[in-house]
């Protein structure tokens, strides 16, 4: 097998012709690949080698000829896959051969040769199977994978021209049939060549004399996704600009047609972050950039916002510094829950977007509206754990921290309570979601900005937020378990006691029941030092004036 893989057409006679040898059975010897040596010399494209396997006296080559290995291919498939044409020729023309049984064999994943090739770019391998004799050339253009890929959307989807050239121009082609087929999936040659960035693939699918242009620039995929989308989707700039440009497309109905999740171009290049793919849309002629910038998805989101919640600052700025847009506007678009792009922001922690909104100059024309926006990103950042983005909220010149933190919806949930709930969960997550010292940090940080108040309203919200705290939900247990200290869970206690929240001796571990003894032990001491310190008061004897008449 190594010396047919080598090419070493003596030394495979010498090891064949040898009196000791078992000539047929070594021929039919497959590897761990399912591959004999015959199979191996034609991926190589050693020609003398095969032929000299296939005119063996021992040699069945009927038999041989229809071998397949790993993936179901054949000796013919794996020399067409390298482009060995001389191989493929020895193999097709021999006399056992049924050249055009073999060209329409299909391996595991339905590909033939002809599909094999012309994914790899093998023109000379391809223009022996287009002219061969015994093609059902017709038949092989239109073969289709497992999955509906045929050999034109795969020479498309790598950019390989010439291949396409040589299917779409053969006399037995359908061209408008093949340019229109889709895949399982729905994708087109098109869209495969938009979607990988095969610009000059496209030029030749949307130019062709047999293509629908307008068609081919409105067809979409089963999820709902256009040539322009999964464009944009990549990031493929000169392929956005080619379907935009095209005479025969209609641009404005392209950027507006709407993909999965209800997602258009400029909302999925502002999602990935692709800033150049977004400046090819805002900047297009036939752009309603009022539309696009307050169109939402399936959720509600806009392009601001979904490129708010990636950290994709690029694309942020993009939007809000064009000239044709009104950031203070689509700052302050919500989404069916009321959240901001600032709150998006904030929920994931991306403190750099978060600074271009809160810093950007339309700011100050908006700044009520925008601490009533800073409320919601507070809550966000509060019930993930952002301890970066609390401290940003807190600290910016703008931001009323008391009232973000008093801040409660008709439910009664606040940020203090959002980051008490993160704690008790935030074990068990065990993802990336939770990027802090302690699962507590955030609460700590809220706490130590709430001043010491004995008013109602601010005794039964720490109450409340106790109450979540102390919640054996769960992974409570685990959280505030004795063998895993928390300076920052005690010390919230604490500060939650401070500020109103009752000392009761109850807890679900004992590190609450701990907590609440020492603090319940201080009350005790204090109010007796209290008490002591009155009746000395009261038992001192009064001293009487010295008259001094």
């Amino acid at each position: 097998m190594l010396a047919a893989r080598s090419g070493h057409v003596d030394a495979v006679r010498l090891l064949l012709d040898h009196p000791s040898a078992n000539a047929a059975a070594m021929m039919q010897h497959a590897g761990t690949d399912g591959f004999t040596a015959m199979m191996k010399a034609a991926e190589k494209g050693h020609a003398g080698v095969v032929r000299m396997f296939l005119d063996h006296r021992r040699a069945k080559p009927s038999a041989m000829l229809r071998d397949t290995g790993f993936y179901g291919l054949t000796a013919l498939m794996l020399a067409a896959k390298s482009g060995h044409a001389s191989a493929m020729c020895v193999l097709l023309d021999h006399p056992s051969a049924d050249a055009a049984a073999m060209m329409q064999h299909a391996g595991v994943d339905g590909h033939t040769a002809l599909v094999w090739a012309a994914q790899d770019g093998r023109v000379d391998a391809m223009r022996v199977l287009l002219g061969h004799p015994s093609a059902n050339v017709a038949a092989m253009l239109v073969h289709t994978s497992d999955s509906g890929l045929s050999a034109l959307m795969l020479a498309a989807e790598n950019g390989h021209v010439e291949a396409m050239h040589l299917l779409l121009d053969h006399p037995s082609a359908d061209a408008a049939g093949m340019l229109m087929h889709a895949s399982v999936d729905g994708h087109t040659s098109h869209i495969l060549a938009a979607e990988g960035g095969q610009v000059e693939a496209m030029h030749l699918l949307l130019g062709h004399p047999s293509a629908n242009a307008a068609a081919m620039g409105m067809h979409t995929t089963d999820q709902d996704d256009s040539a322009l989308i999964l464009a944009a989707k990549s990031g493929r700039v000169a392929a956005m600009r080619l379907l935009l440009d095209h005479p025969s497309t209609d641009a404005a109905a392209m950027m507006m047609l709407e993909g999965d999740a209800a997602d258009i171009a400029i909302v999925v290049a502002a999602q990935h972050g692709h800033v150049d793919a977004m400046r090819v849309l805002l900047d297009n002629p036939a752009a309603d950039l009022e539309v696009m910038i307050r169109h939402t998805n399936s959720c509600g989101q806009t392009a601001l916002m979904l490129a708010a919640r990636s950290g994709r600052v690029g694309a942020m700025r993009a939007l809000l510094d064009h000239p044709s847009v009104a950031p203070r506007v689509i700052m302050m678009l919500t989404d069916p829950k009321g959240l901001t792009a600032l709150g998006f922001a904030a929920g994931s922690g991306h403190v750099d977007a978060m600074r271009v909104l809160l810093d950007h100059p339309s700011i100050n024309a908006a700044a009520a509206m925008m601490r009533s926006s800073v409320s919601g990103a507070m809550m966000m950042a509060s019930g993930w754990g952002r301890v970066d983005a609390v401290r940003l909220l807190l600290d910016h010149p703008l931001a009323d921290s008391a009232a973000m933190i008093a801040f409660r919806t008709p439910t009664g949930e606040g940020a203090l309570t959002q980051a008490a709930r993160f704690a008790t969960r935030a074990r068990g997550l065990r993802t990336s979601a939770a990027p802090i010292k302690g699962t507590c940090a955030t609460l700590l940080l809220l706490l130590r900005s709430v001043p010491v108040s004995a008013c109602d309203a601010q005794v039964a919200y720490m109450s409340s937020v106790m109450e979540v705290l102390c919640r054996g939900r769960g992974t409570a247990a685990d959280l505030f378990s004795i063998d895993k200290p928390d300076e920052a869970r005690d010390e919230s206690i604490r500060l939650l006691v401070q500020r109103g929240a009752p000392v009761i001796l109850r807890g679900d571990t004992p590190v609450i029941s701990r907590i609440f003894r020492e603090l319940a032990l201080l009350a005790i001491v204090s109010r007796l030092i209290n008490e002591a310190a009155v009746g000395m008061a009261l038992s001192r004897p009064q001293q009487v004036p010295r008259n001094h008449t």
